[in-house]
C-alpha cells in the first residue's frame, strides 16, 4: 500500500543493507537514490557544477571530497551563495 503513493524520504543509515531491506523489501518502497559521494561528485562535475575544494586546518578536500572520519563529504555553492553538503556515512 505505501508503494502506491509518492513519498520522498531522505534516510541516514549506518547499515545500508538492513535499511534497504526494511524500506524496499518489507515496506515495498522503490529506492531511487543511494548516495555514493564520489559518483555524485563526478555526476555534478559532468553537468558543469563546481565542487568546492578546501585546505583549512581540520578540513582538507582531495578531489573535492573531505574525509571527516565517520563520513566523506563534498560541498557545492548554489546561485544564492548557499553551501550545500553531500554526505556519505562510512560503514
Amino acid at each position: 500500500m505505501l508503494g502506491e503513493h509518492p513519498i520522498h524520504p531522505v534516510l541516514l543509515a549506518t547499515d545500508l543493507a538492513a535499511t534497504r531491506d526494511f524500506y524496499h523489501g518489507q515496506l515495498g518502497l522503490e529506492v531511487l537514490n543511494q548516495s555514493d559521494v564520489r559518483a555524485e561528485v563526478a555526476e555534478l562535475r559532468s553537468r558543469g557544477i563546481k565542487v568546492e575544494d578546501y585546505d583549512l586546518p581540520g578540513l582538507h578536500t582531495n578531489d573535492g571530497i573531505a574525509d571527516l572520519g565517520f563520513a566523506w563529504a563534498a560541498w557545492i555553492i548554489d546561485p544564492g551563495k548557499n553551501a550545500l553538503g553531500i554526505l556519505q556515512i562510512k560503514q
